[in-house]
Parts: C-alpha cells; structure tokens; sequence
C-alpha cells in the first residue's frame, strides 16, 4: 500500500490509466482502472500568517476557477517531517519519512455557485518556521467519496470503538482506491511571510 510516484509516466488528460499487480509467490494480483481528470491551477495562493501575543495562527487564502460541470477537489497540504529542519525536497517529494501530510481538504463545486472560487483555509500542524507544499487536484467523484470516507474514519469515534470501516475500493482483488490525477504544486519557506 501506499503512494506511487512517476515522474516518467505521461499525464495526458482524460487517459485511461490502469495497475495490474501480480503476487508470484501466492499467484494473486489485483488491478485497477483510473481516468486522469484535467488539471486545474490555483489562480492566486498566498500564506498568511497573523501573530498575536499569545497564538500564531497560519492561513492559506487561495483562489482558482471551477470546470464546467460537477467537479470535486483535493487540497493537500505537505511538509517535512518535524525530525527533519530542512526544507521541502522537491526531488524525493514521496520518499518514505521525508516528508508529511498534515491537511487534505477536500471540496466540491455544489458548494460554490461561482466560477472562480476563492477561500481562506486555516492550516493545521503547521509552523510559521516550515517549508509547506499545496497541491490541489481536479479528482473524480468516486475518490473525493474515498477520501471522505477515509477522513470520517480517522475521527475520534472510529479510533475508541475501533469499529472496522468499510471504505469504497476501484480495486479488483484488493483494497485501497487506484487513483491518477494532475496536481498543480505550489512550495512556500513561511519563514518568508
């Protein structure tokens, strides 16, 4: 499990892209089929960060335009791992222990009524001394339901029952969600703001 990176892979809009896995120990194997929906960009993104005597808090106001049609998107917010004080390494972004998701923010075009859509998101474990990268993803319906799924599961509730969830699988003979998608990444020092 996990996240895969390829940075030689071609991102072509609206392809088909599939996983085959075969086990050749247990002769099992799983695939998996995705659709690469088309990027979209933040418009405008700028850190903001408001000190006060006795709090510091961060923000991230934003703004980028909504495709024609229902759409959902994913808002990820990345940095290095606390054990680590160097910045954000653009060149190993997915190396195992480097660095750390701390927010996805997850929305859907019902939401807003306008095309262009802009917002204020307040960050959460997050220094005003990190080095942060957002991405934002166009994302298909069937993943924006996993990843809400996945959030609701890593609530309070969920971890004192210990209750198993159930989560929305693209996955034959497997589990996890397969997923291909475009982001647009933006990297900030907000030791500069």
């Amino acid at each position: 499990g996990g996240i895969y990176a390829s940075i030689n892979t071609l991102q072509v809009p609206n392809d088909v892209y599939t996983l085959k896995v075969n086990d050749t120990v247990t002769g099992k194997s799983v695939t998996a089929s995705t659709r690469m929906l088309s990027q979209v960009r933040f418009q405008s993104i700028t850190p903001v960060i408001e000190r006060s005597a006795s709090d510091t808090s961060i923000y991230l106001d934003y703004v980028f335009n909504d495709f024609a049609g229902e759409n959902w998107y994913a808002i990820n917010i990345v940095k290095r791992d606390s054990g680590n004080n160097t910045g954000i390494d653009i060149n190993s972004f997915f190396s195992a222990g480097l660095n750390v998701s701390t927010q996805t923010e997850l929305l859907t075009d019902k939401a807003f009524p306008e095309i262009t859509h802009s917002a204020r998101l307040k960050l959460v474990n997050v220094q005003a001394t990190d080095s942060i990268a957002v991405t934002i993803s166009n994302v298909s319906e069937a993943y924006y339901d996993f990843l809400r799924e996945q959030k609701r599961a890593e609530g309070l509730l969920s971890q004192i029952t210990k209750e198993p969830i159930n989560r929305s699988s693209n996955v034959i003979g497997g589990y996890g969600f397969f997923n291909a998608h475009f982001p647009d990444i933006q990297i900030f020092d907000l030791n500069d703001f």
